[in-house]
């Protein structure tokens, strides 16, 4: 009997010991990657991809010299327009995160539907920007001279011999499917912000015990708006870039131009939109319900100017007659047609720079909240190396981006489209000046990501490292491409021959460029390991 009982109880420890240690297991498992952040890094991958190969070929070309684009550097730069897709998905998909984590901290209950449409988003890119690769490789269109494209005559053999035509309608076709995956995700996406779930008892409504989604914060909203200007004007232009490839010899129809002249600035919009999320989520992080009701005046201000002056680009080049000019097939003014009515077109440029204007000055102010938010009780934390790289680059990305579309507006109003040299030395930096906005989503998602993990948790050293050699090694690829024209003799004013510098500054464009890969690899294999 004694036995018997020593047995059972002997049993019992055993079985007390071995759920005491599952359980041990259980709390010492961390959260799985959320696949929010997973689809971001497949959307970075393919991002630097086109970038890195189209700045590769642009200082090929500019070591040449004579100021003309190669081949490959034409079809890349159109690829670059569909792979632009990425940084306005990526702020999409961090604004759906930190709602979620918010809500059900600490891992969010993204529902499965929405996980899934990120994914056929991720997919709809790469197969919208393979396409836009092969399309003009397969059917030689890039190789064609601009007079030979406006020939029917010499458009028609072209198609019946080599079957050009079956080709760029069959990748067409691809184009649209692909665009169709990613504009139904992108909405589908938005819906599930607003469907999020709060669980019962969450710190949102500790007494409430029902699922219930509460309103969205004002920094997510106006991401949302800002996705809705990005993805309009990008959505027009590939089915502008379809028709014309169909019906128009794949030339640059007046349409594609003016909504091609929109893009600069159009690009603010994923930057602004981090930088929403950058304020929001150091709000979060000190336990506050938002960031002061003056930053977020901020936010709303910044985003329908970013709207009006997108409004203002595309019709501006209408207005002044720029749209009738006859071009190169690098997008150089070769004639200019008739102009139009200078007297609104001169209005329209006032109000883009009043626009820009209130841009630059929300933008400070969102960045200034970020500082000068405190924690409600203890000590305030310090800003995160994520974020101080964020700011950084914001900077580069805005000083580079104000001042292009500033001297674009008068290049339209007064030069009938001319470009001057320092519109040209501008230009010349934006493939440089793109890496930034993916840059910004990839870190603050490895922020979020450490965060989830641990609420006073941050990246690891080395991954800071990485991120804030990657912000420099940006600066260092910028000031060798705004430097690059004075040597390429792609200036009409200005032309240093002097071959040694020329080369030496490509070498350092292509040392900061693998300071940048090397980083964004670096990053990337951190925010695996955390």
């Amino acid at each position: 009997m004694r036995a018997s009982h020593l047995l059972s109880a002997l049993l019992v420890s055993a079985l007390h010991l071995r759920a005491a240690e599952t359980l041990n297991v259980a709390g010492d498992e961390k959260s799985p990657m959320p696949p929010a952040l997973k689809v971001i890094i497949f959307l970075s991958t393919q991002y630097f991809l086109v970038y890195c190969t189209l700045q590769i070929l642009q200082a090929n070309s500019q070591l040449r010299g004579g100021g003309k684009q190669g081949v490959w550097e034409r079809i890349f730069g159109e690829a670059a327009t569909t792979v632009d897709f990425a940084p306005m998905l990526g702020v999409l998909f961090l604004g759906v995160r930190m709602r979620a984590q918010q809500l059900a901290p600490p891992d969010g209950m993204v529902p499965t539907w929405a996980q899934t449409w990120m994914w056929l988003t991720n997919y709809g890119v790469m197969l919208a920007t393979i396409a836009a690769i092969l399309e003009p490789w397969l059917t030689g269109s890039v190789r064609h001279s601009a007079d030979e494209k406006r020939d029917p005559l010499a458009e028609e053999p072209r198609r019946a011999g080599q079957g050009q035509f079956v080709i760029a309608g069959v990748l067409s076709v691809v184009k649209i499917i692909a665009t169709f995956f990613v504009y139904v995700g992108f909405t589908t996406v938005i819906f599930a912000i607003f469907e999020l779930p709060a669980p019962p008892g969450s710190q949102v409504c500790e007494t409430c015990t029902w699922q219930y989604s509460p309103p969205v914060s004002p920094a997510v909203q106006c991401v949302i708006n800002l996705a809705v200007q990005y993805f309009g004007v990008y959505g027009i232009l590939q089915v502008c870039k379809v028709m014309s490839t169909l019906f128009s010899t794949c030339r640059r129809t007046p349409s594609i131009r003016a909504l091609m002249s929109a893009l600069p600035s159009l690009k603010l919009c994923p930057m602004l939109g981090i930088l929403f999320i950058g304020a929001r989520m150091r709000a979060l992080q000190m336990n506050l319900e938002a960031p002061p009701a003056w930053a977020q005046l901020a936010f709303y201000t910044a985003t329908y100017a970013s709207l009006v002056q997108t409004i203002c680009a595309i019709l501006l080049p209408m207005l002044t007659g720029e749209l009738n000019n006859e071009e190169d097939e690098d997008g150089n003014v070769i004639s200019t047609g008739r102009g139009g009515s200078s007297g609104i077109a001169t209005l329209l440029t006032i109000v883009r720079y009043l626009a820009l204007f209130f841009i630059v000055l929300a933008t400070v102010v969102s960045g200034y909240s970020i500082f000068a938010m405190k924690a409600p009780y203890g000590e305030t934390p310090a800003v995160s190396t994520t974020i101080r790289c964020v700011l950084n680059l914001t900077a580069q990305f805005f000083v580079i981006t104000l001042l292009h579309t500033m001297v674009q507006s008068y290049s339209s109003l007064m030069s009938r489209g001319y470009k001057s040299d320092f519109q040209l030395v501008l230009q010349a930096a934006l493939p440089t000046l793109a890496f930034i906005p993916m840059l910004c989503v990839l870190f603050v998602g490895i922020r979020m990501r450490a965060l989830q993990l641990d609420p006073e948790g941050a990246p690891q050293v080395w991954v800071q490292d990485a991120m804030v050699m990657t912000t420099y090694a940006v600066l260092v690829q910028m000031v060798c491409a705004l430097l690059m024209p004075f040597f390429s003799g792609s200036l009409g004013g200005v032309y240093i021959e002097s071959p040694e510098i020329k080369r030496l500054i490509v070498g350092v464009k292509f040392i900061g460029l693998g300071a940048t890969v090397f980083g964004i690899g670096t990053a990337i294999v951190g925010v695996n390991a955390l």
